[in-house]
């Protein structure tokens, strides 16, 4: 992928008004765009894990979003909602057999930081799980076992 205006990206989502998709759905808080500029400046970029885009979240907030696997079958989020929650999500295609992982995390209150690390590791999940070629750190067999374990939980 080539160069993305990422400031251009997210200032269309400041723009954006509640019932942006004629379906009710809230506009990203200042919050939510904020956290999502945040991780994808001091952790995506530095890291070489470039996302395919950063959209409004339909459930209201900041979704980055990842493709992957075969003709971009595959995908990925990480969404930082507006109640200051986090979800990440994956959806992908194996042999003709589809699968899903969704986990969610709470924000118990407005002084709780997110943990880049903790995020860096819900990445790396989603693009191991969609097959990413953006995740350039090379798995070994042990980490592939732990990725299974971790799925497992």
């Amino acid at each position: 992928m080539g160069y993305y205006d990422w400031d251009a990206q997210l200032d269309r989502l400041r723009l954006l008004q509640d019932d942006w998709d004629s379906y009710g759905a809230p506009a990203p808080s200042h919050e939510s765009i904020a956290r999502a500029e945040h991780v994808l400046t001091k952790l995506l970029i530095p890291k070489g894990w470039i996302p395919r885009r950063i959209v409004p979240a339909g459930e209201g907030g900041t979704a980055i979003t990842y493709r992957g696997g075969p003709d971009d079958i595959n995908y990925g989020d990480i969404c930082f909602l507006n109640d200051g929650s986090r979800e990440v999500w994956a959806h992908w295609v194996n042999g003709g057999v589809t699968a899903d992982f969704h986990r969610e995390w709470q924000q118990h209150s407005s002084s709780d930081h997110e943990s880049l690390d903790d995020i860096e590791q819900d990445v790396r999940k989603v693009l191991f799980l969609i097959k990413s070629d953006v995740l350039l750190t090379p798995i070994d067999a042990a980490g592939r076992q732990a990725w299974r374990e971790t799925l497992e939980r």
